[in-house]
């Protein structure tokens, strides 16, 4: 059976707990590499991929797997080019988002031998048989979702396999990542019901992906409340699990699915959690069935607190609507934070005013701000380009993989409305509502926010952190502090057992030689 290793940037990903499960109902070994924190932030550092090999796979590995983002793929064409010189002869693929979207790219740019289009496990399934029977050189222009290079050129295909049915897919296997996490990560764990997007925000991968999907079947695509419940129960059977985050995209999506759930999460889960959200699905009965299920915070992405640019971005939520959800939620005693993304093309003071004042209207017990990144083939990329915030080089650099952050679209700006605005953002929650309305006035707005810019940008994570503790829902934000000091324990283990591991060694070098002495 083939033996496969996933390497990643020491993000769990939920993606390659399934195919791991997957491929292991076959009888494939699947294993997980976690890069050191050093190699996190530089595609050119090296992993220590060879005393994993050596120590768990006999130094035995039959191909090499990514999942990547378009925000990771540096990071990830940095550790292929890395691969290749170690291990020429064996086949690397690389799969997720960016690897459906830009397909052309990864082939084009990178060492990489195959890229997988859409869901990877049936394509990864058949990728392994190709290597156990060694015919995969000749087998993979007929593998589903599959691209290669023929004769040094990329043959891309369209994505032609998809599962509507996710029951049809085992659990994921949290197994893999077993040794590399700290016990928070499966105590409080991030997992999904769902899969896709049905909403066309400008901003986002999903409008795309969608229509990549909808040629063979559907993107949006749930678990059976019975599949959920019983994953979730032996979630927390086996790591006694405190809290659950539900990364959907819309967790709430389909109400009938959320009350059923939410009468047998009770019953038989009952453990708090957080879920991201839309605005437009809530309503009392929704608010109700999250109260039921313990969640502690439900993530609301609007991304403005101004209609005129949420219809830009093809947000289609009133001002009202907003007001008029948050109250449900407040009379459900339901928690809730809001998403607000700064740097948009079409941003203006007035327009990030009116958020200000919009916000400080439905206080939300949280505020997360961003900054604006842009993806690849993403719509608002040609709102940036009208506006003048992106020139041609830099959007051929954005669909090549690199993110806004490496080409740096506001040079032109002393400062980004981030850094402008952002400390007072994360304010709202935290003064007293007549007090921001004081201060949110035009004659004050700016020089407010100004004033405010000049302080650390550690006191906005301190806020955070003091209002996740109010709000039950600090694991988030400690979780990294928990994996930091994981790492360096396991570092440390790594470095004695080495240290251990040569000294055993010299010592029976040297019994070897005495006992030979003696002998002859």
């Amino acid at each position: 059976m083939a033996n496969i290793l996933f390497v990643d940037k020491g993000i769990p990903s939920i993606g390659i707990a399934y195919m791991a499960s997957f491929l292991k109902k076959y009888g494939h070994r699947v294993h997980y590499l976690r890069a050191s924190l050093k190699s996190m932030f530089s595609p050119n550092v090296e992993i220590d991929v060879d005393s994993y090999i050596k120590n768990k796979l006999g130094n035995k590995v039959d191909i090499f797997c990514f999942s990547v983002m378009a925000i990771d793929w540096g990071w990830v064409k940095g550790k292929i080019s890395i691969l290749k010189k170690k291990y020429p002869k064996t086949p690397i693929l690389v799969g997720g988002s960016f690897a459906t979207l830009s397909p052309e790219v990864i082939l084009r740019d990178s060492e990489a031998d195959y890229v997988c289009n859409g869901d990877g496990e049936k394509p990864l399934l058949a990728i392994a048989q190709s290597l156990d029977s060694k015919t995969l050189v000749k087998d993979v222009e007929a593998i589903d979702n599959i691209g290669y290079k023929k004769n040094g050129e990329s043959v891309i295909k369209d994505m032609s396999y998809q599962v509507d049915n996710l029951d049809d897919y085992p659990f994921p296997d949290f197994s893999i990542y077993h040794g590399q996490f700290s016990r928070d990560f499966f105590v409080n764990p991030r997992l999904i019901t769902s899969r896709g997007c049905s909403f066309s925000c400008t901003y986002c991968s999903c409008p795309n992906l969608n229509k990549l999907y909808s040629k063979t079947g559907k993107f949006v695509r749930r678990h059976s409340v019975p599949y959920m419940i019983e994953f979730l129960s032996k979630m927390k059977d086996a790591y006694k699990s405190k809290n659950f985050t539900f990364n959907d995209d819309i967790f709430f999506l389909d109400k009938k699915w959320l009350k059923d759930f939410a009468r047998e999460y009770k019953k038989k889960i009952n453990v708090p959690n957080i879920c991201i959200g839309n605005p437009n699905f809530i309503d009392d009965e929704v608010a109700e069935s999250l109260k039921e299920i313990r969640c502690r915070l439900v993530i609301l992405g609007l991304q403005s607190g101004s209609e005129e640019v949420r219809k830009k971005l093809r947000r289609s939520e009133s001002n009202s609507k907003v007001v008029e959800i948050t109250r449900c939620l407040k009379k459900a005693s339901v928690s809730f934070s809001i998403n607000h993304i700064f740097d948009l093309p079409f941003d203006t003071v007035n327009n990030i005013q009116e958020s200000a004042g919009l916000y400080n209207k439905v206080r939300p017990n949280m505020l997360d701000t961003f900054s604006l990144a842009y993806f690849p083939k993403a719509e608002i990329i040609k709102d940036a380009v009208a506006a003048g915030r992106l020139s041609e080089e830099d959007v051929i650099q954005i669909e090549s993989g690199k993110c806004s952050g490496q080409i740096n679209p506001y040079k032109h700006q002393a400062k980004t409305n981030y850094q402008c605005y952002n400390l007072f953002f994360n304010m709202i929650p935290v003064l007293p509502k007549k007090v921001i309305n004081f201060l949110i006035s035009p004659k004050r707005f700016q020089r407010v926010c100004r004033l405010f810019s000049y302080l650390p940008g550690e006191v906005s994570a301190l806020i955070k952190l003091c209002l996740a503790f109010k709000n039950h829902t600090q694991f988030i934000q400690t979780s990294a502090f928990h994996e930091i000091i994981f790492y360096i324990n396991y570092k440390w283990q790594f470095k004695l057992r080495n240290v251990f591991t040569s000294l055993s060694q010299k010592y029976n070098k040297n019994t070897s030689s005495v006992v030979g002495n003696v002998t002859s």
